[in-house]
């Protein structure tokens, strides 16, 4: 028994976009390996999509896509921000999983030692997390002498970091002498030109803290601005500018703030130029709820009101997915076929995506006028003639019955209602059903 479908199951560097690519990401996937693969310059790309978009699924495959795309032109690393921002600073976790990357491929370990010597002098940065930070994972970035300086006590390592930052020559050498170490992974030819690119993908940004994203962005301009380095950022850059918000005032301009990191905007499509915004989401819907086997009079019902969803209201494959869990444990006594069918589905709907209506449901206050705005109810449909139309359903029972239309129609969706009080209908489903929840049978 499965209420939902589990993330798919992605090695990272290994898999690259999936097949059958039911969600059209490959067209996004060549774009954006084209883009860092045309540039030297140090790039900051923002894939900017709101939460639930599957930002982190694309990112997650493309990490592979594109080594499959551009064998030996390019090293990727995918690197989880929110799984580290309980540390107090981004700079060694950061480092820390490129080492370990580089590890993983094999790179010449003269330049692998380079790095980590280079690394472990930008320590002092990080002084204040203490011993915890460095040793989260990350004593990789040292050699046989670092290491043993870290494993002393975080006392002893903080004073020889505040004494060597002190020097003003030796914050400036430390920067510099990591800046050349990530330029020897680029392998610059003669004209200083990077021949293989490093990618690295920072995703759930918009998640972390904010103090912690912002010094996220920090690190890489003032530590990763090197020739040939790009960054990829899977992020929602409204959910971004909050963060600024929430760190220097209401009173800052956000946007103008992040344009000093991110170079490029791209925002995860979520349609095509054949395919309105919704249609991967709704295309998506079909796929999930034939695993879950949903029956298929239900799946039609559902299908309807999501294709005739307002398209300035925003509809995510996790909506989706919350969705058919919601269908699949909510218990429902009427028929597919029946009129209170109908608005069920338009409730559990609604409870996805506007879930304040309910409130309004419950007390009898929802008007029609709220259906209209969420769903283009002249274009909304049963999936067969045996369904009702659903515009007449919820025009019937909110006791707008005078429209235009076929008064036969509408006398009888009038009198199938009439057993009971229209104006309880709603509430009665509200408590019935979406404040009730069982498990599906075997």
């Amino acid at each position: 028994m499965k209420l939902s479908i589990p993330e798919p199951k992605i090695e990272l560097y290994k898999d690259g976009i999936f097949k059958p690519d039911t969600l059209n990401r490959k067209p996004m996937a060549t774009k954006l390996s084209n883009l860092v693969e045309s540039i030297d310059d140090p790039l900051v790309i923002a894939l900017d999509g709101g939460w639930g978009s599957g930002k982190s699924v694309f990112l997650k495959c493309w990490v592979g896509e594109h080594l499959k795309t551009h064998p030996d032109q390019a090293t990727t690393l995918y690197f989880d921000a929110y799984e580290h921002d309980y540390l107090d600073g981004p700079l060694i976790a950061l480092t820390g999983a490129l080492a370990d990357r580089l590890d993983e491929e094999e790179t010449s370990p003269a330049l692998l030692a380079g790095l980590r010597k280079a690394a472990y002098k930008l320590l002092p940065m990080m002084a204040r997390a203490g011993l915890a930070v460095v040793t989260a994972g990350s004593t990789k970035i040292a050699d046989e002498l670092t290491a043993a300086l870290i494993n002393q006590s975080s006392e002893n390592v903080e004073k020889a970091a505040e004494a060597y930052w002190k020097q003003e020559d030796g914050r400036r050498a430390a920067m510099e002498e990591f800046r050349v170490a990530l330029t020897a992974l680029t392998k610059p030819n003669e004209k200083d030109e990077p021949q293989q690119k490093l990618v690295i993908v920072i995703d759930e940004l918009d998640r972390c803290r904010p103090d912690y994203a912002l010094q996220m962005l920090e690190v890489i301009k003032h530590f990763f601005a090197t020739p040939g380095v790009h960054f990829v950022l899977g992020t929602n850059m409204q959910e971004l500018a909050n963060s600024v918000r929430a760190t220097y005032g209401a009173g800052i301009d956000a946007d103008r703030y992040l344009h000093k990191f991110v170079r490029v905007r791209m925002p995860m499509p979520a349609g095509s130029d054949r395919r309105p915004s919704h249609g991967y989401a709704v295309e998506h819907f079909g796929t999930i709820a034939e695993k879950l086997a949903i029956p298929q009079d239900a799946w039609r019902v559902f299908n309807s009101y999501l294709c005739a969803l307002n398209q300035a209201i925003p509809l995510t494959l996790r909506d989706v997915e919350q969705l058919t869990t919601l269908i699949a444990v909510t218990p429902c006594q009427h028929f597919e076929d029946s009129p209170e069918y109908q608005i069920f589905a338009g409730l559990l709907i609604i409870k996805v995506l506007k879930p304040a209506w309910i409130g309004l449901a419950r007390t009898n206050q929802l008007e029609y006028d709220n259906l209209d705005s969420m769903f283009r109810m002249q274009e909304l449909h049963g999936g067969n003639t045996l369904v009702p139309d659903p515009q007449m359903c919820w025009q019937a029972c909110l006791n707008h019955l005078a429209i235009a239309g076929n008064q036969e129609v509408k006398t009888s969706l009038g009198d199938h209602f009439m057993n009971r009080t229209r104006k309880t209908i709603i509430p009665d489903l509200s408590t019935q059903s979406l404040d009730a929840f069982e498990l599906p049978s075997d």
